[in-house]
């Protein structure tokens, strides 16, 4: 198991009350783990959190997924309304390419799921795994997300309503799974963009630091360039 797992591992051992709970919790780490090692890698601080007092599952997975940006403020701020911090959600997948935007596979040791980059007119997305256990992830720590009063990182949140942007149909799946950036174990794109546009509407806006403020206001900028989109859209007509 990775760090994180083995850590929980121990907790539960040392802390459950029946062996009956023990199994049943071990049996839930064991697929988390799975779905962990497939989804793409979190970022553990090493030795920060280990003296932390963890009062819910949930909490020390989410605490040991962490994003490499993680603890760092965000370039925009969502919650400004004026001046700088206005922002606006990016067109999907298929809008994007038609304004010019290249969509590349990123994957890099160390990084995490969460580290999505643009520049020069392209987009870098790590793969992401979609398979049975994603939706029941996904809506897990999003939840933790908005009712716990102690977290103040919505990394997940964020990054879920970055995907719900770019997935509006299954065509929008097709070219990410073409791309490598969608892993598609469902094997319906229907089904993957519905269980985005699903998560989606569960979510009442944006965390108060949106995370990808400052990428969409750049992909905005660029999308609404005259030269991108004639250039695009003389690559289409070659």
């Amino acid at each position: 198991m990775c760090k994180p797992f083995d850590a929980l591992l121990s907790y539960l051992l040392c802390n459950s009350t029946t062996t009956t709970t023990t199994t049943k919790l071990i049996l839930y780490i064991w697929v988390l783990d799975c779905f962990l090692s497939k989804h793409g890698p979190g970022k553990m601080e090493d030795g920060k959190e280990s003296h932390r007092k963890i009062s819910h599952l949930l909490e020390l997975i989410h605490s040991n997924w962490r994003p490499s940006f993680a603890g760092v403020e965000p370039v925009e701020d969502a919650s400004n309304k004026k001046g700088k911090g206005n922002w606006r959600f990016i067109p999907n997948t298929r809008e994007l390419q038609e304004a010019g935007v290249k969509i590349e596979k990123f994957e890099v040791t160390g990084g995490t799921l969460f580290d999505i980059g643009f520049k020069s007119g392209v987009m870098q997305i790590p793969p992401l795994t979609i398979e049975g256990r994603t939706e029941s992830f996904f809506r897990n720590l999003i939840a933790y997300e908005q009712y716990s009063p102690d977290n103040q990182f919505s990394y997940v949140t964020d990054y879920v309503k970055f995907l719900d942007c770019l997935i509006d149909s299954p065509k929008d799946v097709k070219i990410l799974s073409r791309r490598g950036i969608i892993d598609n174990w469902l094997g319906d794109d229907e089904a993957v963009s519905n269980l985005f546009n699903k998560i989606s509407d569960t979510v009442s806006g944006t965390s108060i630091h949106f995370r990808y403020a400052d990428i969409f206001n750049r992909v905005n900028i660029h999308c609404s360039q005259p030269w991108n989109l004639y250039r695009a859209s003389l690559n289409r007509t070659i």
